[in-house]
């Protein structure tokens, strides 16, 4: 909870900048493209041009549903994730989709599921990340009752639904 409410503040003090907070599509110098930018939900990536490769990416994943299914429902209780990811970014381009696709399977809420798009220098200009404290993405990090219990970094070690499980369980 405390975690959420710390993303809940980031993303109002985006929003007293001025700038649009969520699903902010803005062209990246760097990567020569449009890049979500800042607190992205899962619509943003409905639009061009993220709809192509998220939607690919999702339809052909195949969730190991025994993994998954493995640990009782009542493990996600209590849990947050925070995604910081990059649009521009390969990796991200393929775990994100993948790890919403397993998401959706294990019934985990929407609503406990934050997702934050960074630039090239893994930053979001309105928004202090230093204490996530994001070296590659995607970084997937995972809360519980506010506190950090374990992290995907750029790819899983073994699989996404492994890695999930071993972190949650432990």
């Amino acid at each position: 909870m405390k975690h959420a409410l710390w993303f809940i503040f980031l993303a109002f003090m985006a929003c007293n900048t001025g700038e649009k907070t969520v699903n902010s599509i803005v062209y990246s110098e760097k990567t020569k493209q449009d890049i979500l930018l800042g607190v992205v939900t899962r619509s943003g990536f409905q639009m061009e041009p993220f709809r192509t490769w998220f939607d690919q990416n999702y339809s052909n994943y195949e969730v190991d549903k025994e993994t998954i299914d493995s640990f009782p429902s009542t493990a996600w209780e209590g849990t947050e994730i925070t995604v910081v990811l990059a649009t521009w970014c390969p990796d991200s381009r393929r775990e994100l989709p993948r790890l919403l696709k397993i998401l959706d399977h294990a019934g985990f809420p929407d609503e406990n599921i934050y997702l934050i798009s960074v630039n090239r220098e893994k930053k979001v200009p309105s928004m202090d990340l230093e204490y996530l404290n994001i070296q590659r993405v995607p970084t997937i990090i995972f809360f519980r009752d506010g506190a950090e219990i374990g992290r995907i970094i750029e790819s899983p070690e073994q699989t996404l639904e492994q890695d999930i499980v071993k972190i949650m369980i432990n």
